[in-house]
């Protein structure tokens, strides 16, 4: 186990004696790192066992004792630290966000009211250009030269068209020209 950092519960590490290196690292979440280093027998020092007399003795503690209370500083030390990174964590986290929905509904819906009017003047364009599209194309196929609105036409405010009538049979009757108005 030399070298090996795996997880160990602090209770374990207290009954068997050995030295234990709490770590405590704080980030988003709140970790707690137990670093344990083995002492092997060749590591520790020769130590000559020594007699203690019973006037000597601390009367009341027995070696359970003794990891008890080990235990219990070392248990209070590291929920110490925890809950001060906690309140550290709980400071910090909330910082960056903020929250301006429902702040001025009256506003918002003049906003939403004019995004959805552009909206629709967007849609009602490309409608218009498709149309003209296919006015352009019709005109191409029928040979036609149709004057722009923008152009005067001759007599200034009537558009005379002649257009030729295709039907399968001989019409009845002579064509008149059709009589086209704009508008200014």
């Amino acid at each position: 186990m030399v070298g090996n950092r795996t997880p160990v519960d602090l209770e374990d590490l207290v009954a068997a004696k050995v030295k234990v290196k709490v770590k405590v690292e704080v980030k988003v979440k709140v970790k707690v790192k137990v670093t344990v280093k083995a002492i092997s027998e060749s590591d520790r020092p020769m130590v000559k066992p020594v007699f203690l007399s019973k006037s000597k003795r601390q009367p009341g503690q027995s070696p359970q004792e003794d990891t008890d209370r080990l235990k219990r500083i070392t248990l209070s030390k590291a929920e110490h630290s925890l809950q001060v990174d906690e309140k550290e964590v709980k400071e910090d986290q909330f910082d960056g966000i903020q929250d301006t929905d429902d702040v001025d509904p009256e506003a918002e819906y003049l906003e939403w009211m004019q995004r959805e009017y552009q909206r629709y003047q967007r849609d009602r364009s490309t409608l218009k250009l498709e149309e003209d599209e296919k006015d352009a194309l019709v005109r191409r196929r029928l040979n036609l030269e149709v004057p722009s609105v923008d152009e005067p036409s001759a007599d200034g405010s009537t558009l005379q068209l002649d257009l030729p009538v295709k039907r399968p049979h001989p019409p009845a009757k002579p064509s008149r020209p059709t009589k086209l108005k704009l508008k200014k």
